[in-house]
């Protein structure tokens, strides 16, 4: 899941330096590499933050996220259940991180991107709708859709299914 990563680097501070401030709309997460979340630091736009005390922990890895809404679409063709008919269905998602530590450090970071959930949830209905049944299928699609998401820490969503 790295949708909200603009970049990863190592990280120092030297002795004259001070604390990097981040552009709008970013943050910085710094941490000391093996350590994870105990051993992590979220530097925001326009806070001070103690130079020394950014020494003294040793961080050795900046992460910098992007702190704004991210919009992901997808369409599907669906076939109905008697398979004389097909549709498309829109999928759109909108996501905003809350908490860049635990977006980061959290066990799902490496699993599948937000695509990839929303595909899969789809691939569960395919067949499956009647034509009588649209919204109760979009309904259910919308939940389905919510529960695969629920678990990803750090993240807020809103799901959206619109059917054509």
């Amino acid at each position: 899941m790295r949708e909200f990563i603009i970049r990863e680097e190592g990280f120092s501070l030297k002795f004259t330096e001070k604390v990097p401030e981040p552009n709008e709309g970013e943050c910085f997460l710094l941490y000391q590499e093996g350590a994870g979340l105990k051993k992590s630091m979220v530097v925001s736009r326009g806070v001070k933050y103690s130079s020394s005390a950014v020494r003294r922990e040793h961080y050795n890895r900046k992460v910098t996220f992007s702190l704004r809404k991210q919009g992901f679409t997808q369409k599907f063709h669906v076939v109905t259940a008697n398979t004389d008919f097909s549709f498309q269905v829109d999928v759109s998602l909108s996501c905003e991180i809350q908490d860049v530590q635990e977006y980061y450090f959290g066990e799902w970071m490496e699993e599948d991107t937000l695509c990839q959930i929303v595909k899969k949830c789809m691939v569960k209905q395919h067949k499956r709708w009647q034509i009588k049944q649209g919204w109760e299928r979009q309904r259910e699609l919308d939940e389905d859709i919510g529960r695969a998401l629920q678990p990803l820490a750090g993240l807020r969503s809103r799901v959206v299914s619109v059917l054509r």
